[in-house]
């Protein structure tokens, strides 16, 4: 990856070398905003997920090329732990 500042650029590709195939993933990262974390990853299909983070909150929007946002798959996920 490479990282700029509040920037952090990533690009993935995985080949399988007994089909031959082969997949790519880029990402970027922006932390710029204080205690927010914006993350946006998209795939050589045009197809990934935006994400924002906040404190343990986190906001996934998946989309794809060809059907955009469906907002039945749009999560707010919050982590927590509780020590036993």
């Amino acid at each position: 990856g490479y990282t700029n500042g509040d920037v952090k650029l990533g690009l993935k590709s995985k080949v399988n070398t007994s089909s031959q195939a082969a997949s790519h993933k880029a990402t970027v990262n922006y932390s710029g905003i204080e205690g927010v974390g914006i993350a946006v990853e998209v795939d050589q299909d045009v197809a990934g997920k935006l994400s924002v983070t906040k404190d343990k909150y986190e906001l996934r929007v998946p989309f794809s090329k060809d059907g955009g946002v469906n907002p039945d798959d749009v999560q707010l996920r919050m982590k927590w732990s509780q020590d036993l």
